[in-house]
């Protein structure tokens, strides 16, 4: 071909080099994909793990203030051009992290220490901040005020607050939400606070105008004994233990509630109709916790988050089956972890759910019985072990016993194609990527299902 270099022949440098697509962009479409990055470092699930993040357990807070101040600094070093871009683009500072530093530092040293988080956090003008406070448990007092005085100047900014460890050994919990931040802030995170700051703050919940979502995770779990009052949220995380007749009260005073993260641990008499509850995740595999549901209705309900005592052999009792028929909810997930019982019966237990409700997305059990497996490998079964309605379908805790039983169950399932109505199939990571399950796994991908790790809990 004409022009075209010889073979061993050195490329001409006066050549002109193929511009860069990305460096073609305009800059305001740089600016928008840099946000939209530095938003992914530090996402809602991201922020909640971090505020639950314990005093004591230094090198996790360590990690994560290094890993977000290093992704959130990366593109500072790629060229000319980004560096301009990010350090001109006010949204790709809004996330800001607070730590102390060492108490062996210098009187100079701290001075720069805070000094230069007052010059990032001036890069983002006056938009509104996402703000991360990390607080060490060991530390110079004046760090301490400092860090406090930061946090009460961002007060009239922040959207969202991570403020995590407020209660340790050297600290002593007092601090109160600045007034200021009533009016703006979206998110709220409180991880190893002391009772005296959740109690203040569930006092004054109410004021807070615009909170969406709460989350508290206490160091020390504790009784919250008076029920939360707010208008305005949808999202509530409780990693503290909850007394049932004050969280149907709390129910009662927050109709606009969609999502509840909670753990009943005193037992009650009020019996519970929300009509807009969408998600409820129970923590604990207390019998109390599951009792919960006997004296509940939600009939919005589409996600249930189960964890029964493995010790407990009656879950599902009658009272548990009538919370399904007494809601008659449009569930799409179901996760049931440590029923022992509910082996016995499982293609049962599916088959009453999809009489009773729609169920899309099932099912995390303790482990998953043989004889569910073997019913699955079958080439004609009387009925599908899992019904047609059933979209989703999680094979968790597969021992390498079972592993084999598992093969057979996907071909069965894959040579059935048109009987089941799965789409999905999610395995543990470390089973889907095992070359022993290669064949069974491309079987099931070829016949149009999609095979997918399986986390802690299913995508919404």
């Amino acid at each position: 071909m004409e022009g075209a270099p010889i073979a061993g022949e050195e490329p001409d440098a006066s050549a002109p080099a193929a511009p860069n697509p990305l460096c073609q962009l305009p800059s305001e479409i740089l600016g928008d994909i840099f946000c939209a990055y530095v938003d992914s470092i530090a996402t809602e699930k991201h922020l909640e793990i971090w505020s639950a993040l314990p005093c004591w357990d230094a090198p996790s807070l360590k990690y994560v203030r290094i890993r977000i101040a290093r992704d959130q600094n990366l593109l500072l070093y790629v060229c000319r051009l980004w560096t301009d871009i990010v350090l001109s683009t006010p949204q790709y500072w809004r996330l800001v992290v607070l730590w102390h530093p060492s108490k062996e530092c210098s009187l100079e040293e701290r001075a720069d220490h805070w000094g230069r988080f007052r010059e990032r956090t001036a890069r983002a003008g006056s938009i509104d901040l996402t703000v991360l406070y990390m607080v060490d448990h060991v530390m110079d007092p004046s760090d301490k005020v400092e860090g406090l005085l930061l946090l009460d100047e961002f007060s009239t900014r922040m959207s969202s607050a991570v403020i995590t460890t407020l209660c340790s050994f050297e600290l002593d919990g007092s601090y109160r939400i600045a007034e200021a931040s009533q009016s703006r802030l979206r998110r709220l995170m409180i991880g190893g606070s002391h009772k005296d700051t959740v109690k203040d703050l569930a006092r004054r919940l109410n004021d807070f105008q615009d909170l969406r979502f709460l989350s508290i995770s206490p160091i020390f779990v504790e009784f919250l004994d008076i029920p939360l009052v707010s208008a305005t949220l949808v999202r509530l995380h409780l990693c503290l233990k909850v007394d049932h007749d004050i969280m149907a009260q709390t129910l009662l005073d927050m109709p606009q509630l969609l999502h509840l993260r909670t753990d009943i641990n005193r037992s009650g008499t009020k019996p519970i109709v929300h009509s807009q509850l969408k998600s409820l995740v129970l923590i604990s595999s207390s019998s109390i916790s599951r009792d919960f549901l006997s004296l509940s209705t939600f009939p919005a309900l589409r996600r249930l988050e189960l964890s029964i005592n493995g010790n407990d052999p009656e879950w599902p009792k009658p009272e548990d089956l009538a919370f399904f028929e007494r809601s008659a909810c449009p569930l799409e997930y179901l996760s049931v972890r440590g029923s022992v019982r509910i082996q016995d019966f499982l293609s049962d237990f599916l088959y009453y759910l999809s009489a009773t409700i729609k169920v899309v997305a099932l099912l995390c059990t303790a482990a998953m019985p043989s004889a569910f497996l073997e019913e699955l490998s079958k080439a004609s079964p009387v009925r599908t072990p899992i019904p047609p309605c059933i979209e989703e379908f999680g094979f968790p805790n597969i021992p390498s016993s079972q592993r084999g039983r598992l093969r057979e169950a996907f071909i069965g399932i894959a040579a059935l194609r048109d009987a089941y109505g799965l789409r999905r199939v999610k395995l543990d990571p470390y089973l889907r990527r095992n070359i022993t399950m290669r064949m069974a796994i491309r079987r099931l991908e070829e016949c149009g299902i999609v095979v997918r790790d399986c986390a802690d809990s299913f995508d919404n």
